[in-house]
């Protein structure tokens, strides 16, 4: 079973920039979780399997604190959640939004995964 929460927005001050940690800007993060409990889900009791409002919680934040790589950020995100949720591999992709490259790119992606 996979537990996905897609989209979740941010306005947060990350960026190796000065300016990017003044200004701030859009990021939006993704989260997999995959309970190794095969029977989560069987039964209708939020302790049987992952909550995602504790996912949230986490990655919201996480995402309130600056960094100057969005790599950081994917990083710590994932740590903290394999901290607060056991025997569960997750995969966290955080997207930045319109980054400063100089030309129209809509987003840089970092993606990580402890499976």
């Amino acid at each position: 079973m996979k537990i996905t929460l897609k989209n979740m927005r941010f306005y947060a001050y990350h960026g190796f920039y000065e300016v990017e940690q003044k200004v701030g800007g859009w990021y939006s993060v993704d989260v997999v979780a995959e309970p190794a409990n095969e029977w989560s889900g069987c039964d209708d009791d939020l302790a049987n399997t992952v909550n995602y409002e504790t996912i949230y919680n986490i990655v919201r934040e996480e995402m309130s604190i600056k960094s100057r790589l969005i790599e950081h950020v994917a990083v710590r995100i994932l740590r903290k959640l394999e901290t607060a949720i056991a025997d569960t591999a997750f995969t966290v992709r955080v997207h930045k939004h319109n980054p400063p490259l100089g030309g129209e790119v809509s987003e840089a992606e970092v993606e990580i995964s402890n499976n």
